[in-house]
């Protein structure tokens, strides 16, 4: 994802939770009902905006846009 530096327009707000071994995954992430055990700790980032988006990832990278 990307737009262009200082674009006024409406962008994403972001949630991030960790999911922990062993425990159940939230209810509220889409691929809860096929997920097994047995995963390292990941990160899942929930997006709203003008769209939404769920990623759940083992590595994640964030770079901020400095105004």
């Amino acid at each position: 994802m990307h737009r262009l530096p200082h674009e006024d327009i409406d962008f994403f707000d972001f949630e991030a939770t960790t999911l922990t071994p062993g425990l159940p995954w939230p209810r509220e992430l889409p691929a809860s009902g096929w997920v097994q055990g047995g995963f390292p700790p990941l990160l899942w980032i929930r997006g709203t905006g003008p769209a939404s988006f769920d990623v759940v990832a083992a590595i994640v990278s964030v770079m901020r846009q400095i105004r």
